[in-house]
C-alpha cells in the first residue's frame, strides 16, 4: 500500500504514521494490502479473476468483457467524504467510477480518460439508459497519463444535493448536483470501458470513506494545499525563492492548525477559524514570493535617458507609455529576456541570455525604439544530456537534468530538472501560446514532432509555418520542428527554414533524430552537414543505435558500446547543445535502458546513461552592439518584400501605402488584425490607402502578402 497524503484522509502528514482511529467518523478504508483474489467486500459483476489485488492496489485486467467491480456497505446519510488514488498503464483509457444510494439512486459518476479526451471529468445528466452521461469539466492540471498516481475526492452535501471535487487536495469545482435526488449513500462501482490496443490494467488505491457531522473537508483541502506549498518551497534570495521568515510563519500555522483537524471533538467553529488561520497565512506566505527587478529598458542608447524597470513576466503589448522606446537594456545574471516588435512576439525578434554575468545591451537597429512585446524569465543551467519520455521516475533514476514528454504541460521545471514543452502538431492557438509563455519555469519551445512523418505530426511545410508563426506569442527560445533522418525529412527542414528565413520568423536551435545504425563518425557527420547548413546550435532530442521496430535485435553490449561512442562525441562536439536519449520500453528488444516498468530496473544501458556526467549545454553567447539610429515613425520604411507604409501611430483614418518599383508586388494583400489574430480589414490588389476609421484606439497588426511572402507589423492607432 502506497502511503501519500489525501484529501479529506490523513488530515496532516503529521498524522501519516498514526492508526486509522485518529480519522474521525471513517466508514471503511481500503488499502488493499494482501496481494491476490478480491477483498471479501467487493465483488465483481460479469467476469472472474480479472478483478484482483497486485502490489497493494486493485487491479483491472481489460478484456472485451469489461471487468468491473463493487463495493456495498451499511448506507451512509450524513455528509462524507471520499477519496482513492488512480493509475493506468495506457495514456488512452476508460473507466468510470459511479457513486450509487441504497435504492439505486445516482449521486455522482467520474470518468477517467474518457475515450482519449485525456483528462478526468464528472457527470451532469442521465443517458437514455438511465446511466450517468455528458461528462464534462476537466479535474487534473493538463493530461491524463500513464504510470502517474493522482489522487482524488470529493465531498457530499445531503441538504442542498450537492458534490465538490478536489485533485490533490485543491478545490477543482464545487456545487455539482447529485445525478438523482438521494438520501444516502450505499454502493461504489467502477468500470474498465477500455485500453488502447486493448491491453493494460487499470489500478485504485487508498479508497477512503468518511461521515462526520462536523465538515473537516474544507479545512483538509487548505492544509493540503499549505504543506504541499511549504514542501515544495525554497528557500533563498533568488527568483521564486521564499523568505525563511515567511517559511516559517506558515509552518507554525500548519502546527497550531493540525490539532484542531485532528480533534474528532473539535466544533464546527473552531473548525472554522482554523480553516481562516491557514489560508490568511497561506495568502501571506504567496505574496512573499521573491521576484526581483532584474531588466532596465533605457530610452537612449548606451543606457542613457529614462529607465523603466521589470521583474519576471509576460508583457504583451501591455508596455503602456513605454511601448516603442527602448533603445538599450541591462539584464541581470542568471535570467533571459526575448524582445518583440511587435505584440504576440510577432515581427522582428530577439533572445538574450545573461548565463553567468549581466548583459548590457544597444538593441538592434530593427528593435530600437519599436518594442511592444517583452518576456523576462529565469536561466535554466541544465546539462547537455536530457531525457523524453513520461513519468518523473524514469527521469530521477537517468539522472537528467532536463526532459520533454512530446506535450505542453504535465511538466514542471524544478531546481533541479527543467521541463521543456512541446507543440506536437497541429497549429496551436496563440492564447495557448501565451499561456506557455506566462509560465516562468519554462525557457524553451520545442516545435512538431516529426511532421514529415506520414504517421506523426504529418504536416506540410506551409501548414507548420502558420503554426509556428503563432509560437512566438510563447516568448521563449524557439526550437524548429524536429524531421526524421531520412531524406525527406532534410527537404522538409530546408524549406522551413528557408521560408523562416524569407518572412522574418525566428529560430534559436534544431532539433534533430537518428535511429540509423550508422558509425560515431556517421552520427558526427549527419548532424554537422545540418550545422553547416543553417549554423544554429542542435538538439538531438531523439536517438538510439537503431529502432527497436524496424532494426535487427542486437545485444545489449553491442547496444551500450555504440552508446557509449555516440555520447562521448556529442559532449565533445561544441555545436550540439543538448541531446536525449529514446529508451523505448521493455517490449522493444534490447534497445531498452530498462527490464521492468513498475518498479522501474535499469539495464547496464541505463544504468550507463544515470552515470554519464555531462557539461553545461548553453555556452554564453558574445552578442554585437546595435548601432545608433536615427527613427522617424512618420516617414515610410520598405520592409524586404518591397512595401512600406506611413504613418504609425496612426493619428487620423488612413493608412498610406508605398510600393517599391524594384519588387513585383502589384498583387500585394494588406489586412489589418487584432492582437489575438482575428482579421478586421482585408484589402487586395495593392492598395494605396486603408481607412482605419471604424477602429478604436489601440495596438493592431498589419499584415502584408505577396507572392514572395508574407511580413507582419504592429501598429498603434491614436487618432
Amino acid at each position: 500500500m502506497k502511503l501519500q497524503f489525501f484529501t479529506f484522509v490523513l488530515f496532516a502528514l503529521a498524522i501519516h504514521a498514526q492508526s486509522q482511529d485518529t480519522r474521525c467518523g471513517t466508514v471503511f478504508n481500503d488499502g488493499f494490502d494482501q496481494d491476490g483474489a478480491l477483498p471479501e467486500a467487493w465483488s465483481e459483476y460479469n467476469t472472474s479473476g480479472q478483478v484482483t489485488v497486485e502490489g497493494g492496489r486493485l487491479k483491472f485486467d481489460f478484456t472485451p468483457e469489461h471487468p468491473s467491480a463493487y463495493r456495498t456497505f451499511e448506507a451512509v446519510s450524513k455528509d462524507f467524504a471520499y477519496s482513492f488514488d488512480v493509475e493506468s498503464t495506457r495514456n488512452w483509457v476508460t473507466a468510470k467510477m459511479h457513486l450509487i444510494s441504497s435504492s439505486g439512486k445516482y449521486l455522482a459518476s467520474i470518468v477517467f480518460g474518457n475515450d482519449g479526451v485525456k483528462n478526468i471529468q464528472y457527470a451532469t445528466a442521465l443517458d437514455d439508459t438511465h446511466k450517468p452521461g455528458t461528462y464534462t469539466g476537466g479535474l487534473i492540471d493538463g493530461s491524463y497519463n500513464k504510470d502517474v498516481s493522482y489522487s482524488l475526492g470529493l465531498t457530499a452535501d445531503f441538504e442542498h444535493q450537492t458534490i465538490a471535487l478536489y485533485f490533490d487536495g485543491i478545490l477543482k469545482v464545487s456545487d455539482i448536483p447529485f445525478l438523482e435526488q438521494a438520501t444516502d449513500f450505499a454502493r461504489i462501482e467502477i468500470e474498465q470501458l477500455a485500453m488502447y490496443s486493448g491491453e493494460g490494467r487499470f489500478y485504485f488505491d487508498n479508497i477512503l470513506l468518511q461521515s462526520e457531522d462536523v465538515n473537516r473537508a474544507e479545512l483538509a483541502a487548505a492544509l493540503t494545499a499549505a504543506m504541499h506549498a511549504v514542501d515544495a518551497a525554497i528557500i533563498g534570495t533568488g527568483y521564486g525563492n521564499y523568505p525563511l521568515s515567511a517559511y516559517t510563519d506558515l509552518e507554525n500555522a500548519i502546527n497550531e492548525v493540525n490539532p484542531v483537524l485532528t480533534n474528532c471533538s473539535a466544533s464546527q467553529e473552531e473548525i472554522d477559524q482554523a480553516q481562516q488561520t491557514i489560508e490568511s497565512a497561506f495568502a501571506v506566505f504567496n505574496a512573499s514570493r521573491i521576484s526581483p527587478l532584474v531588466l532596465t529598458l533605457y530610452s537612449g542608447y548606451n543606457f542613457t535617458g529614462e529607465t523603466k524597470e521589470f521583474e519576471c513576466g509576460y508583457y504583451n503589448g501591455n508596455l503602456g507609455s513605454y511601448d516603442d522606446t527602448a533603445i538599450s537594456f541591462k539584464l541581470d545574471s542568471g535570467y533571459m529576456v526575448t524582445f518583440a516588435r511587435d505584440v504576440n512576439g510577432l515581427g522582428a525578434s530577439k533572445v538574450y541570455i545573461a548565463q553567468g554575468e549581466d548583459l548590457s545591451i544597444n538593441l538592434p537597429a530593427d528593435l530600437q525604439g519599436a518594442v511592444s512585446f517583452i518576456r523576462v524569465g529565469p536561466w535554466f543551467n541544465a546539462d547537455k544530456k536530457g531525457g523524453c519520455g513520461k513519468g518523473v521516475d524514469i527521469m530521477d533514476a537517468l539522472g537528467v537534468t532536463w526532459y520533454y514528454n512530446w506535450g505542453l504541460t504535465s511538466g514542471e521545471s524544478t531546481s533541479t530538472r527543467e521541463f521543456i514543452p512541446m507543440s506536437w502538431g497541429g497549429i496551436p492557438a496563440i492564447s495557448k501560446m501565451q499561456e506557455v509563455g506566462q509560465n516562468m519555469t519554462f525557457t524553451h519551445h520545442l516545435a512538431f514532432n516529426e511532421p514529415d512523418g506520414p504517421d506523426q505530426a504529418n504536416m506540410t511545410v506551409e501548414k507548420a509555418l502558420e503554426g509556428y508563426k503563432n509560437m512566438h506569442a510563447s516568448g521563449l527560445r524557439l526550437g524548429a520542428p524536429a524531421v526524421t533522418h531520412e531524406n525527406r525529412g532534410t527537404l522538409w527542414l530546408d524549406e522551413f527554414m528557408d521560408s523562416c528565413r524569407t518572412r522574418g520568423y525566428r529560430v534559436d536551435f534544431i532539433p534533430a533524430h537518428h535511429y540509423v545504425r550508422r558509425t560515431t563518425q556517421g552520427l558526427y557527420d549527419y548532424l554537422k552537414k545540418i550545422y553547416d547548413k543553417h549554423h544554429l546550435p542542435i538538439w538531438l532530442t531523439e536517438y538510439n543505435y537503431g529502432n527497436a521496430n524496424y532494426s535487427a535485435i542486437i545485444s545489449d553490449e553491442i547496444a551500450l558500446a555504440k552508446l557509449q561512442g555516440y555520447n562521448t562525441m556529442l559532449d565533445t562536439c561544441n555545436f550540439i547543445e543538448r541531446y536525449s536519449a529514446f529508451y523505448f520500453g521493455v517490449d522493444k528488444g534490447q534497445l531498452s535502458f530498462y527490464t521492468q516498468r513498475t518498479p522501474l530496473v535499469l539495464n547496464s544501458i541505463g544504468e550507463y546513461y544515470a552515470a554519464h556526467e555531462t557539461e553545461l549545454s548553453y555556452t554564453q553567447e558574445s552578442y554585437e552592439q546595435g548601432p545608433y539610429v536615427e527613427t522617424a515613425i512618420h516617414a515610410p520604411v520598405l520592409n524586404p518584400l518591397g512595401v512600406g507604409f506611413y504613418p504609425n501611430p496612426v493619428t487620423g483614418n488612413v493608412i498610406h501605402m508605398v510600393y517599391s518599383d524594384v519588387a513585383s508586388v502589384d498583387d500585394a494583400e494588406v489586412s489589418v488584425y487584432d492582437i489575438s489574430g482575428n482579421r478586421l480589414l482585408f484589402h487586395s490588389n495593392s492598395p494605396e490607402q486603408i481607412n482605419v476609421q471604424q477602429l478604436n484606439n489601440g495596438f493592431y497588426l498589419l499584415g502584408i502578402k505577396t507572392e514572395l511572402a508574407e511580413r507582419i507589423h504592429k501598429i498603434i492607432i491614436r487618432k
